[in-house]
C-alpha cells in the first residue's frame, strides 16, 4: 500500500465534519474545510489543522515482526498490542528528511528539538482494511516533547477538554480526535492515526474504532517509554486564579514573537470578557542580565496590545492582552504584581 505524505500546517486545531470526512479535535471559532476522501478509503484527518494529504511515499514492505530490528525510537514500539501487530517494517526519519513524511510541517518539530522518529503500521486480522499508524518522535528533551504537543492546542479558546476521551493516566498530556491521538511522555511525542480503507467506512465507525483501539495502543507505547510525565516545573509558578486548563506552552525561542525575548512559557487566563497571556522567559545568567534584556525589549517594543513587562529574579515576566477587550489598569497591576512575586524567588 502506498501511504501519502502528510502535509501539516501550524494553525491551531480546528473542527472538521463533512460528507465522507472525519471529525478531529474541535477548536472554537476556527473553521477548516476538508478535501474529498479517496473513493475507496475513509481516512482520519491529522490533528494538524488543514492537513492536506498529497503526494505518495515509497511502498512499505511487509515484514514479520519477529525479524524486525528495533533501535532508537523504534525501541519504544510494541510488536503486538491487543490483537494489533506491526505489519510493515518500521521506517525512521531525521531532521534532514522528515519533510518526506510531513510536507510543510517538519520545521516545527526541528524547532522544538527533534532528533529522530520511527513510524510503523499495525493491523488486526479481525479488522480487515483497517490499520493504525504509530509515529514516535524523539524530541530530545521532555520540555521539547511537551512544547510540541502543546502547540497542537495553541490558540484554542478552551483547550481544557482536549484529553477527556483518554485514560486518566495520560489525559492531561494528550488529545484525541476521531481516529487520531497525540500524547507526549518524557522526551517523546506519540502520534497515532487510524485508517479505514473499506468502501463502506463511515465517520461514525471510524470514531468508534478510534475510541476502542487507539488509547490501548498508546497506553502500551507509553509503558515502554516510561520516564518523565510532569510538565516543566516553571509552569507551577504561574498563578492559579483564572488559569485556563491545558493552555500552558513552552516556546523554544522569541517568546510570543516579541523581539528580544528568548525561550519561555505562556499560560492563558480569563476573567469574564477579559483574557490575557502571562509569560516568563527561561532564566538568564543573572539578575543583571535579565535587567539588561528587559530594558532592551522595552526600548524596541511596538506591540499594539495592552501589556506589562517586568524583571523577576533572572527572568523577564509579564502579561499581554489576549483578545479585543481592554484590560483595566487595576487588573493589570494586580496581575503583574502576582506574577513578579511568583518568579522573584529563585
Amino acid at each position: 500500500m502506498h501511504r501519502p505524505k502528510r502535509r501539516s500546517s501550524i494553525r491551531p486545531i480546528s473542527a472538521l465534519l463533512a460528507t465522507g470526512a472525519l471529525t478531529v479535535l474541535a477548536a472554537e471559532g476556527l473553521g477548516c474545510s476538508s478535501s474529498d476522501l479517496e473513493p475507496s478509503a475513509a481516512r482520519s484527518t491529522p490533528i494538524e489543522a488543514g492537513a492536506d494529504r498529497t503526494g505518495s511515499a515509497p511502498a512499505v514492505p511487509a515484514v514479520a515482526p519477529e525479524k524486525m530490528v528495533f533501535e532508537g525510537p523504534g525501541e519504544k514500539l510494541e510488536k503486538a498490542v491487543a490483537g494489533w501487530k506491526i505489519a510493515t517494517a518500521p521506517r525512521t526519519f531525521g531532521p534532514d528528511n522528515l519533510y518526506d513524511l510531513i510536507d510543510g510541517g517538519a520545521e516545527i518539530y526541528v524547532q522544538f528539538g527533534f532528533v529522530k522518529m520511527v513510524t510503523a503500521e499495525y493491523r488486526d486480522s479481525g479488522a480487515p482494511g483497517v490499520s493504525v499508524t504509530v509515529e514516535v518522535y524523539d524530541m530530545g528533551t521532555p520540555k521539547g516533547a511537551f512544547g510540541r504537543a502543546a502547540r497542537f492546542l495553541e490558540g484554542r479558546r478552551d483547550p481544557s477538554g482536549a484529553g477527556n476521551r483518554l485514560p486518566g493516566a495520560f489525559a492531561d498530556r494528550g488529545m484525541m480526535g476521531d481516529g487520531d491521538l497525540v500524547v507526549w511522555q518524557d522526551r517523546y511525542l506519540v502520534h497515532l492515526t487510524l485508517l479505514d480503507e473499506n468502501p463502506q467506512a463511515m465517520p461514525e465507525g471510524i470514531a468508534a474504532a478510534g475510541a476502542a483501539h487507539l488509547p490501548r495502543i498508546a497506553e502500551a507505547t507509553l509503558a515502554r517509554i516510561g520516564g518523565e510525565t510532569a510538565p516543566p516545573a516553571a509552569l507551577a509558578r504561574f498563578p492559579s486564579e483564572g488559569r485556563v486548563r491545558r493552555s500552558e506552552t513552552w516556546q523554544p525561542g522569541r517568546l510570543l514573537d516579541i523581539e528580544g525575548l528568548g525561550a519561555g512559557y505562556t499560560v492563558r487566563y480569563a476573567d469574564g470578557a477579559s483574557a490575557w497571556l502571562a509569560f516568563a522567559t527561561e532564566e538568564l545568567p543573572s539578575p543583571e542580565a535579565a535587567e539588561k534584556a528587559w530594558k532592551a525589549v522595552k526600548s524596541t517594543l511596538a506591540d499594539g496590545r495592552r501589556m506589562a513587562i517586568n524583571v523577576a529574579g533572572k527572568r523577564i515576566v509579564g502579561i499581554v492582552q489576549d483578545g479585543d477587550t481592554p484590560l483595566p489598569d487595576a487588573l493589570v497591576e494586580r496581575l503583574t504584581d502576582a506574577l513578579r512575586e511568583a518568579f522573584a524567588a529563585q
